[in-house]
């Protein structure tokens, strides 16, 4: 399919195109993204497009596609959670008058250890200490094993401990 043929064909599709991707995504620089990026991968197969009997519903499904694609990939990602002076006393023994400003070092100790901590275990500990999720529930959505999982929490909450406990 030639540019003339493909512009033609697909470009009075837009709307369609934008209707199908706001059902699934609801921010609206979202959809537009989505839209370019759809019709990027229309652009990067019209040589296989002339025998299309319906390039309309060519054009639904690879949006529709594209954005579970987005959403499932969004699911599977971790989600930042802040740390919170309750979240970090469940690791810490502070307490005294000095407590609150004690537990304030600690949280900043704790966040930029966590900053240099790889991703995957970023996520393993936020999900598991932050977002209480289960050993299973964190294998099943990190596309780890539950022993996995055990082990690389075991050695979080060691090396947290060590951060929190140290005096700066």
């Amino acid at each position: 399919m030639d540019t003339k043929a493909f512009k033609a064909v697909f470009l009075p599709l837009s709307p369609t195109v934008r209707a199908v991707c706001r059902v699934f995504l609801k921010n609206g620089a979202e959809v537009d993204d989505a839209v370019q990026e759809v019709y990027l991968r229309l652009w990067e197969a019209r040589m296989r497009l002339d025998e299309l009997a319906d390039p309309r519903a060519y054009a639904i499904g690879t949006a529709r596609n594209y954005c579970l694609g987005l959403l499932r990939a969004a699911k599977c990602r971790p989600q930042p959670v802040p740390l919170e002076a309750e979240d970090i006393g469940l690791l810490s023994d502070v307490q005294g008058a000095d407590g609150e400003m004690r537990l304030s070092e600690q949280i900043g100790r704790l966040r930029r250890w966590l900053d240099g901590v790889a991703e995957l275990h970023r996520a393993v500990f936020t999900m598991s200490h932050f977002g209480r999720y289960s050993n299973g529930e964190i294998a099943e959505r990190l596309g780890l094993t539950e022993g996995n999982v055990r082990v690389i929490l075991s050695r979080l909450r060691k090396e947290a401990k060590e951060v929190i406990g140290h005096e700066a």
